[in-house]
């Protein structure tokens, strides 16, 4: 019932309150932190409000992203791309991790990034050279990969102009 009374008139206080003190006894008496998260979420926000917009910039800790191994990065590359901007790029590069001694071939077709172990040879449009401290060094200084290109941080052979883009 309080549901309703709160979907009816959101600015009713005392209505908010009750529902928000239920939910806090509804995930304090579960077993599944799932749901127990769900109610104590609801709770918070039946008495301070909705989060007012996303949060912006990095998801991840910066020093995790440079942890991760050279695939699991490129996947988070990926899911950075801006698809509708990156829509009509066409791009093939070889990302080579020059300390590790890997290399993976970077495709950017149809606004998405995707990636596999090996190089795209003569046909990889640039190739670009990276060590571990550096990609390390780049994430924790939160600078834009394309800010760091600019900064010629990032070693890129071929076509310069197709990776800025």
């Amino acid at each position: 019932m309080l549901k309703q009374v709160v979907f009816a008139r959101p600015d009713h206080r005392e209505a908010r309150e009750l529902a928000a003190d239920a939910m806090e006894q509804l995930g304090y008496q579960t077993e599944s932190a799932t749901w127990r998260n769900a109610y104590l979420l609801g709770a918070r926000e039946l008495r301070e409000g909705a989060p007012k917009s996303a949060p912006t910039g990095n998801s991840v800790d910066a020093d995790v992203v440079a942890m991760l191994p050279v695939d699991r990065f490129l996947e988070y590359l990926a899911i950075r791309v801006n698809g509708p901007r990156a829509q009509d790029l066409r791009c093939r590069c070889d990302w080579m991790m020059i300390d590790e001694g890997t290399s993976h071939r970077i495709t950017l077709s149809n606004g998405a990034l995707s990636h596999s172990p090996g190089t795209h040879g003569a046909q990889a449009d640039a190739v670009i050279q990276l060590d571990r401290n550096r990609m390390a060094s780049m994430m924790r200084d939160g600078r834009p990969l394309l800010q760091v290109f600019e900064e010629g941080q990032l070693d890129v052979t071929g076509n310069r102009e197709l990776v800025r883009a």
